[in-house]
């Protein structure tokens, strides 16, 4: 059975399983899939921003140093960015307009989406070893928080 790829409109065996674009599910063949743009997932709370704690919807804190430059930088490689938060979504544009930022991002979700790798204040990245990762999750305290 052949799928027709909805880039390049190209007929795929399906048979290779469909790959699938999270952000819109859209199906597309390996050769599209595999030159896509690359996306890298980056959280907004202590990522972008100085945390200290949930202050409030509205309340969304300062750039921390240098949020600015890697956002460009990671938009002069060639990566689309997606900012990833838990937040309402409401006022992130805005932040990042006031911020001068907004001309590096692609996409503001609360939802996962298919990334290249995500980066995270909170993230602890799995290597395979479930006991170590255990370990990791028990002694965890974000950056933020340490003395």
């Amino acid at each position: 059975m052949f799928e027709i790829c909805t880039f390049c409109q190209q007929p795929y065996d399906n048979g290779e399983r469909v790959k699938a674009n999270f952000v819109g599910r859209t199906k597309m063949c390996y050769k599209c899939y595999n030159q896509q743009q690359r996306v890298i997932a980056i959280d907004f709370d202590a990522t972008l921003t100085k945390y200290s704690g949930w202050k409030g919807e509205d309340y969304k804190g300062e750039p921390l140093e240098g949020a600015k430059d890697f956002l460009r930088e990671l938009n002069d490689l060639g990566f689309r960015i997606f900012i990833v938060t838990s937040r309402p979504l409401k006022g992130i544009d805005n932040w990042l307009k006031q911020h001068d930022m907004s001309k590096y991002v692609d996409k503001i979700t609360n939802l996962k989406v298919a990334a290249y790798c995500y980066v995270d204040d909170r993230a602890i990245n799995f290597s395979g070893d479930y006991n170590k990762t255990i370990e990791i999750i028990k002694n965890f305290i974000p950056y933020y928080k340490k003395p």
